[in-house]
């Protein structure tokens, strides 16, 4: 299986652990007093878990592809982490205190990203001067 194939793969199935788990969360005020305690701790397991595993996903994505693409979808990806905690309304004692959770997240992946498309296009020049170099 190839780094892209096995890369989507676990985003994708990070991207549902984490929405089943803000959706279990946002439940909560439904849920009886007896499974409450279960269902916290359920919650916040599979939103964190999920968001580990889009994490190792993004890493084993960026292992391919093009330095471009890393470097807008980390643009993206943190920009748009950064807007809805900047302008979106999470309430921390609300039912949207969890997409806390997802805003760091999605500001770290976004900045781990672009690290690793800056790292991979200095490394790809000095390799080129390299070359050059050894060529003369």
């Amino acid at each position: 299986m190839s780094a892209l194939v096995l890369g989507r793969r676990i985003i994708a199935l990070g991207v549902a652990s984490a929405i089943l788990g803000i959706i279990l969360y946002s439940q909560l005020g439904r849920i009886g007093y007896v499974w409450l305690d279960i269902s916290v701790v359920l919650s916040f397991a599979m939103t964190l878990i999920g968001l580990l595993a889009v994490l190792i996903g993004s890493v084993i994505l960026a292992y391919r592809a093009s330095i471009a693409w890393l470097f807008s979808s980390g643009l993206v990806v943190g920009v748009v982490g950064f807007l809805i905690g900047e302008f979106g309304d999470i309430n921390i004692h609300g039912p949207t205190a969890i997409l806390m959770f997802v805003v760091f997240a999605a500001v770290g992946i976004g900045g781990v990203l672009v690290l690793i498309a800056v790292t991979r296009f200095v490394s790809s020049r000095l390799k080129r001067e390299q070359n050059g170099a050894t060529k003369s």
